[in-house]
């Protein structure tokens, strides 16, 4: 696992079990679509940790919210509504968790800018002499 339930203590100041760590892990990885064993950085090894962390403490309580969702974007009845904000996959993720995995080496950009060819024009103007 990534993160003790002592560790998880600290960082959230709630009491996590070691299984309830053990579910948001897996759906952290699910999310990421990458497994414990597949990561290899230090520091995505500590972020993940903490975006476990942060899940687990979000599923303490109700961890209805993530098994028994209904997958639409409006939920509501009569003048009462609820929007879920679907691009940052409310209320799956918790919101720290999500912010937490904005920072993983392999979810970011891989392009790279090359810039122009040629960086100086070969000649000073329009005439060439």
């Amino acid at each position: 696992m990534f993160i003790t339930p002592e560790q998880a203590k600290k960082l959230t100041n709630k009491e996590l079990a070691a299984d309830l760590i053990y579910r948001a892990q897996n759906i952290v990885e699910s999310y990421i679509g990458k497994t414990e064993s597949e990561i290899k950085s230090g520091k995505d090894k500590i972020l993940m940790g903490r975006a476990v962390a942060y899940q687990a403490a979000y599923m303490k309580d109700n961890e209805d919210i993530v098994y028994e969702q209904m997958a639409v974007t409006t939920s509501g009845s009569g003048t009462n509504f609820q929007n879920i904000d679907r691009e940052k996959d409310a209320p799956w993720i918790s919101p720290m968790a999500f912010l937490t995995l904005k920072g993983l080496s392999f979810k970011k950009s891989r392009s790279y800018r090359t810039g122009r060819i040629f960086q100086y024009a070969p000649w000073s103007g329009w005439r060439s002499e």
